[in-house]
C-alpha cells in the first residue's frame, strides 16, 4: 500500500528535504481543508520549565497562516535516554491521536522548533511521515534549519 508520506517523502534526510516534505504536507491541508484548518500547539518542555513562551510563539505562527487553534498540549521530555523519540511522551501521543481520529477535527500541529518532534532527522522523518499519512500538517515557528 502506497502511503502519502511513502509518494513525497524524501528519499535521503538533509534539512532541505523535510523542509519541503512539510511544506508539501501543509500545502495538501491547506487545499484540502480551507477555509478553516484546526491545529494544536504542540510545546516540549524539560521538567520544571513553563512552556508559555513555546505556546505564544506558536500561537502567533497559527495566527500567520489562518490556523484555528482548538487545544494546547504540553509534552514533557523524560529523564530517560529515549527523550528523543516523541513517541515516548504522552504529550505528543495525545497530540498525535487528535490529526489521527477521523472524527477530530485537528488536521495539524503547531510547534516552536522540529525539536518538539525530535532533533534527530531519521525520527523527526519518520514523525513528519506519520502526520501526513494521516492527512495533517505541520507548522514550525523556525524552520527545519534552526534546532
Amino acid at each position: 500500500m502506497t502511503t502519502y508520506a511513502s509518494a513525497v517523502a524524501p528519499a535521503s534526510v538533509s534539512g532541505r528535504h523535510l523542509t519541503q516534505f512539510r511544506a508539501a504536507m501543509n500545502n495538501r491541508v491547506l487545499l484540502e481543508q480551507a477555509p478553516t484548518i484546526q491545529v494544536v500547539l504542540y510545546a516540549l518542555v524539560v521538567s520544571g520549565r513553563a512552556p508559555d513562551d513555546d505556546l505564544a510563539a506558536a500561537r502567533g505562527c497559527a495566527v500567520r497562516h489562518g490556523l484555528l487553534v482548538t487545544d494546547c498540549i504540553v509534552g514533557t521530555l523524560p529523564d530517560r535516554t529515549d527523550g528523543d523519540d516523541p513517541t515516548h511522551r504522552r504529550g505528543y501521543a495525545r497530540a498525535l491521536r487528535l490529526v489521527a481520529d477521523p472524527s477530530s477535527p485537528v488536521r495539524g500541529l503547531v510547534a516552536v522548533s522540529r525539536t518538539a518532534l525530535s532533533p534527530i532527522d531519521a525520527i523527526y522523518e519518520r514523525e513528519l511521515s506519520r502526520i501526513a499519512d494521516h492527512r495533517g500538517g505541520l507548522w514550525l515557528v523556525r524552520g527545519e534549519s534552526y534546532i
